[in-house]
């Protein structure tokens, strides 16, 4: 059976098979198999138009899982012995190669399976139609590695097509038959390499996680340690580029499955492979050993010629693309080329020629860009880009985009040479400011819950004194604020939160660190009595423009609102007051004065709009409400520090709402009950003033700061005693049963 099955394998094809079916008519489709490297016949040593299976590829030292040993002569001239090359095409890998280029999807997928079959040695869905394999089963036996390798030549071309197949599910069968026709050809698949793995290496970047799985577990089963992988990549960088920069010539259509089918069919065509090329170029980068000459000459080469085919635009053009997943591959291949090893040092070729430019281009990709990124898809991306970029290159980044600003600059004036005297230079941080102040303002166009969150890692990666200057901060609060308020709507409210907490990230991080950053700086440039007047300044901005004008405001507007958006403003803003007051340099300074503009404003809801009229009863309640959240907040922080070892805070947080604004609000209160008289409005609020802090919110003195225990000894001691007229002003009738439970 044995000597049958090779008689049947390797008997030489008769010269004039076919002619009989070329009479009857079928003539013009053997030579149009023929035409496209797939045929019924072979020549030995010969593969099908003109390709010499034998060719000597040199790939000496490649180390090939499986594919046996390669060895040098003395003189280190390389010697091989292409087994392939004595073989002639099997029949049944012929018509399956030839079906697998068809038109019809069902004809390839049931090729390409039959391609697995075959090498494997299983039947298959056809039956030839070979007068010298009349029996079908004489033809199911496992394909020797020889004649598996004389069948590359043919599937190397038809895997360049395949590849690129509109049919996800075709992408997945060709991946799965180049792996089952490249782990059996063994030692033969190195005389093909150079062909077949610039389209191996593109397929383990598809946007089909199935073809990237199949592409990549092979690649790692037939180069089975990193070194004999990137040695590969290395040896063929060039042909894996070449191909790259081929899918990213502008109106290419070589190789793109063909241009039939719709308008519609060919743009989503285009972009897949559009997108898929520049995902194959970050691989590439991630991937490959740059700092091998032949690698990083090659990168550059290929970022040179991208370059040249978009007239100076390189990957910024694809940067700015309208589809969203061409935007993610820019994404992704500038960082990864940013990112490589050396790839900024003066002496590395991975930039190109044009280096200084490309780090212009890249600067302006990663800060501008990528922060106006629209797409909630494409954000993930676009933020790894930004933060990856200012984390490798530092300061530098920004001399990068000043740069590429001048430059643009210059452009617009028609050739003045940038550093005209008088020519103001400009900002690039303002400029990264500016766009990110018109992404968040816009609600991050309808993606903050994903691009929000980012806002303070951009923050943290900016020069701390450019933050301080020109209002930057000022300006970017606002940009939050108004952002918010066009998510501030139920169906946005996951949008809303995430606006919301940038807001008071934002506030807090000028206030705390970049504030503290300048504090340290006026120590050694400044003289005490102008590093007083200075410090309180920024921060009196920041807290002016986010608590006094926006937040604060609309939260006492919020106690009428039950809505569930209301509720988290409200509770956050409590939360950022009870925060900030646990810090010594905010409490006394900035913050009192934001706490005396919200005692001003609750008086004037408690009074109401009628002068002399007595106790609002809605105001009051607002008022009640605003207390009870801010009582809640501080409770929660007076837990979480009594977990800490440590604190030395001698003022609780619930002690400093008593000192803060309970005791202002209950006197205002007070004020307005003894204008209007007694009212149950008026003594519901006085009671929960009472109820929470005890009888001494009533006194109509300040007190001094102190720890609970010293504040009650002295309120044992009368020192904080209630303030008998402000007592004898409530009608007993009214609020004394209320009044007396909560002093009790």
């Amino acid at each position: 059976e044995t000597c049958a099955r090779h008689r049947v394998a390797h008997r030489p094809i008769r010269r004039d098979m076919g002619k009989d079916k070329a009479k009857r008519g079928s003539g013009a489709s053997s030579a149009r198999a023929a035409a496209g490297g797939f045929g019924g016949a072979a020549f030995a040593g010969v593969g099908f138009g003109g390709y010499s299976g034998s060719t000597n590829l040199a790939e000496e030292g490649l180390g090939v899982s499986g594919v046996g040993s390669f060895k040098t002569d003395g003189s280190g001239s390389f010697n091989s012995n292409d087994a392939s090359s004595n073989y002639s095409l099997d029949p049944t890998l012929a018509q399956c190669l030839s079906h697998a280029t068809r038109p019809n999807q069902t004809t390839k997928k049931k090729a390409l399976r039959d391609i697995v079959a075959v090498v494997e040695g299983r039947p298959t869905s056809f039956s030839p139609n070979d007068d010298t394999l009349n029996d079908v089963n004489a033809s199911v036996y496992k394909r020797s590695p020889e004649v598996v390798a004389a069948a590359l030549p043919q599937w190397h071309r038809a895997f360049a097509r395949l590849a690129d197949d509109d049919n996800a599910a075709t992408r997945v069968l060709a991946a799965e038959a180049n792996a089952a026709l490249c782990e059996n050809a063994k030692k033969g698949l190195a005389f093909h390499l150079k062909h077949i793995t610039p389209t191996w290496f593109a397929n383990a970047h598809d946007e089909d996680p199935a073809v990237v799985k199949a592409a990549k577990e092979s690649f790692e089963r037939v180069f089975a340690t990193p070194e004999k992988r990137s040695a590969v990549l290395a040896r063929y960088a060039r042909e894996i580029l070449s191909r790259v920069t081929e899918k990213l010539a502008p109106n290419s259509d070589d190789d793109k499955n063909e241009n039939g089918g719709t308008s519609e069919e060919r743009r989503e065509r285009s972009e897949r492979i559009t997108s898929a090329a520049l995902r194959t170029l970050a691989g590439f980068a991630q991937v490959a050993d740059v700092r091998d000459t032949e690698v990083s000459v090659a990168l550059g080469e290929a970022l040179d010629k991208l370059d040249v085919q978009n007239n100076g635009g390189g990957l910024k053009r694809f940067a700015k693309h309208s589809c969203a997943k061409i935007r993610r591959g820019a994404y992704v291949a500038t960082l990864a080329i940013a990112d490589a090893e050396g790839a900024y040092f003066e002496n590395n070729d991975v930039l190109g020629a044009a280096f200084v430019l490309r780090r212009q281009s890249f600067a302006s990709v990663a800060l501008l860009d990528a922060t106006d990124e629209r797409d909630g898809s494409s954000l993930g991306e676009a933020r790894e880009l930004a933060l990856g970029f200012l984390r490798r290159r530092g300061d530098d980044a920004w001399k990068d985009l000043c740069s590429f600003l001048l430059t643009e600059k210059s452009k617009a004036r028609e050739g003045d040479a940038p550093g005209d005297e008088g020519d103001e230079p400009p900002d690039s941080i303002d400029a990264f400011l500016e766009t990110l102040e018109r992404h968040v303002s816009s609600g991050c166009h309808g993606a903050a819950e994903q691009s929000a969150p980012s806002v303070l890692p951009l923050l943290a990666a900016t020069p701390l004194r450019a933050l301080r200057k020109k209002n930057r901060l000022v300006r970017l609060l606002a940009a939050l604020w108004d952002g918010y308020g066009l998510c501030d709507v139920p169906s946005r409210s996951a949008d809303a939160k995430a606006l919301l907490q940038a807001f008071r990230e934002t506030l807090l991080y000028g206030a705390i660190v970049v504030a503290s950053s300048d504090d340290a700086s006026n120590d050694v440039t400044k003289n005490e009595n102008e590093n007083k007047d200075a410090e309180p300044s920024f921060r009196d901005d920041l807290f002016r423009a986010a608590l006094e004008e926006r937040w604060v405001p609309c939260a006492m507007r919020d106690f009428d609102d039950f809505t569930e958006n209301a509720s988290l403003r409200a509770a956050a803003l409590c939360e950022t007051l009870v925060s900030v007051s646990r810090r010594p340099a905010l409490k006394e300074t900035c913050l009192r004065r934001v706490m005396e503009r919200v005692v001003e404003d609750c008086a004037r809801t408690v009074a109401g709009s009628i002068p002399g009229g007595g106790v609002d009863a809605p105001g009051a309640r607002r008022v009640a409400a605003f207390h009870r959240a801010l009582c809640s907040a501080a409770e929660t922080r007076d837990a979480s520090d009594a977990k800490k070892k440590g604190n030395d805070d001698s003022e609780t947080a619930l002690r400093w709402v008593e000192r803060a604004f309970a005791r202002p609000v209950a006197v205002a209160t007070a004020t307005a009950v003894a204008s209007g008289g007694p009212t149950e409005a008026g003594a519901a609020l006085l009671a929960s003033l009472v109820e929470k802090h005890g009888a001494s919110c009533l006194t109509s003195g300040d007190v001094a700061e102190g720890d609970d225990a010293s504040a009650s000894a002295s309120a044992s001691a009368g020192a904080s005693a209630p303030d008998d007229a402000l007592l004898r002003e409530l009608n007993p009738a009214l609020c004394g049963a209320a009044l007396g439970r909560a002093m009790a």
